[in-house]
């Protein structure tokens, strides 16, 4: 998937890292959420 940025670099720079981090993140709650689901009650 390409992304178009149409403001400055630093902008391009920034926007790309805060995806990252969102995949990231989204990546570790869903094993979160997997380990709770599986987790005796």
């Amino acid at each position: 998937m390409t992304k178009q940025f149409t403001g400055s670099p630093e902008d391009a720079d920034l926007r790309r890292a805060d995806s990252l981090a969102r995949e990231i993140f989204s990546d570790v709650a869903d094993k979160w959420a997997l380990l709770i689901i599986e987790a005796p009650g």
